[in-house]
């Protein structure tokens, strides 16, 4: 059995059938001699099809026997891909409500098609393949492409939310797709769906990571807290479960395949970091098969076949402008510790959002090295407050600051006043270096350009970093395209100051000009 027992005694387990058993279309004894173990059932009892599309007897394998000891009333599963969580979530729900009446079990998933196949090849193709004593003790009364009800009134449906009735499980299939590509949907399943399981009930949200923000990405963040801070969990609460690419035996080469592989030095320093990360050791055989695997994957990598818990949340997301650039500074070890360098002077990169939303950096450049030590954001603060905190960073870290490098729209003037905002930066003690309206196309390949000369500080810079990664080209359904400009969003802020200080650095296009800073900076304490 699983941590608790199920919501009620199995009514399978009596010694007779009783009149009222017998009109829910509960099995005989005989059944219930052989089958009532649930153990035994989920291991013997039913056929599923493996990813060769085979019909083979389900077994649970070593994560989703680990998983079935460990899980909770709300399970939040965080994965890698072909772990078998799917399969195994669902036939638990099938077993339950096969053998268990009044239970009412709901899958999830991001379109109606895949929730479909969901349910084709993981509810009713086992369900089909039962022995035929117990599909005729408890048989379907209603059996479509979305719903089976049984004889003893438990029943399973499917879509793509669910927010009537009362449910005892529900099962949220990539939860992290629908928060990524359905901000609104996943919304709906946060507030309506989960809401429709009791506390007591059970809960499991499974996902590969799809970079940071959404909904899956703020549950995740959560468990982890609680977890680090130790809290116990309530009913209402859910436990996180991580299953990483080397938890699972398959994934390694045969000798004779590894031996061909040959491993770089950033390779071999991720191997380690990894292993120093997780307390796990990496054989050879799981190495090679890694770096072959991440060949086809390529900057998916984290997404699908994460190392660590934070490796799906660094992952490079659908038409993100920055994506492959920002996971190579990860996997060459330059998203880490930066220091402070007294010796040099500290640069600041503004952008000024609607609703006085600023974003700031705070970079160190050493030659051709830029090193980012700070990131701040906020909103609804005044420039004055800003540089009030500029100077209160200075005094706390002993930052000698040299350049402050603000947007175009400085020079605009307010209507009233008269004065531009330049102006009135300077009359509070700070002179900015204001740049020009370049041509976006040219701003991003700047940006390109100068990422692989940066250094990011992972715990001062983290929502600066994450502004880079989830920084993207809107997806067209109907044109099936991308748009030609990134949509503007809460990452647009942080990505635009970057780029403005990348064409300041003269790494643009074709139709960036480097510039020369000729004033002397002021800044007053």
């Amino acid at each position: 059995m699983p941590f608790d027992p199920p919501p009620q005694e199995p009514v399978l387990g009596e010694r007779a059938p009783t009149e009222a058993s017998a009109a829910a279309g509960v099995v005989d004894v005989a059944v219930v001699d052989q089958f009532a173990d649930k153990r035994w059932r989920m291991a013997n009892l039913y056929y599923i099809l493996n990813e060769l599309n085979q019909e083979v007897k389900f077994v649970p394998n070593e994560m989703q026997a680990k998983f079935w000891v460990e899980m909770w009333y709300l399970n939040l599963i965080l994965k890698g891909r072909q772990h078998g969580f799917t399969t195994f979530i669902d036939l638990y729900i099938l077993d339950e409500c096969i053998w268990h009446p009044n239970q009412v079990g709901g899958i999830i998933a991001h379109t109606l098609d895949d929730v479909r196949k969901i349910f084709r090849r993981k509810i009713k193709y086992p369900y089909d393949r039962l022995p035929e004593q117990i599909r005729q003790a408890n048989p379907a009364t209603n059996d479509s492409a979305q719903e089976l009800i049984f004889a003893n009134k438990s029943e399973i449906s499917v879509g793509t939310s669910m927010r009537a009735g009362t449910l005892s499980y529900l099962h949220v299939s990539e939860f992290g797709i629908i928060s990524h590509k359905y901000p609104e949907k996943a919304e709906e399943i946060k507030t309506g769906s989960f809401n429709t399981v009791h506390q007591g009930s059970y809960i499991w949200v499974e996902s590969t990571g799809y970079g940071k923000g959404g909904e899956f990405h703020d549950m995740v963040t959560k468990a982890m807290n609680n977890r680090r801070q130790g809290k116990p969990l309530t009913k209402i609460d859910f436990k996180l479960h991580f299953y990483p690419w080397w938890v699972n035996s398959k994934y390694k080469l045969p000798m004779e395949d590894a031996r061909s592989v040959v491993f770089t030095r950033e390779q071999n320093s991720y191997f380690t970091r990894v292993e120093k990360l997780t307390g796990t050791r990496l054989d050879f055989q799981q190495r090679a098969w890694y770096v072959k695997k991440k060949e086809w994957n390529g900057e998916l990598m984290f997404r699908e076949y994460p190392s660590t818990d934070k490796e799906p949340f660094d992952a490079v997301i659908r038409g993100a402008v920055f994506g492959s650039q920002m996971a190579k500074a990860r996997e060459e070890g330059r998203v880490t510790r930066v220091p402070h360098d007294p010796a040099l002077g500290v640069d600041t990169w503004w952008d000024l959002g609607l609703r006085n939303k600023m974003a700031i950096w705070f970079v160190q450049q050493f030659g051709m090295q830029f090193r980012f030590i700070y990131y701040h954001e906020v909103e609804n603060e005044s420039l004055e407050w800003h540089i009030r905190l500029l100077a209160q960073l200075k005094d706390a870290n002993k930052w000698n600051y040299r350049h402050h490098l603000g947007p175009h729209d400085l020079e605009v003037r307010d209507m009233f006043t008269k004065k531009t905002r330049f102006m009135q930066a300077k009359a509070a003690g700070l002179t900015f270096i204001v740049g020009k309206q370049w041509d976006i196309d040219d701003q991003i390949e700047a940006g390109k350009n100068l990422i692989p000369m940066c250094w990011f500080d992972e715990e001062n810079c983290d929502v600066g970093i994450s502004r880079l990664e989830n920084y993207r080209f809107e997806w067209n359904e109907s044109l099936q395209s991308y748009t030609k400009e990134p949509r503007h969003d809460e990452n647009s802020h942080a990505s635009s100051a970057f780029m403005r200080g990348a064409m300041q650095a003269g790494v643009g296009g074709q139709g960036s000009t480097r510039a020369r800073a000729v004033q002397e900076i002021k800044f007053a304490t």
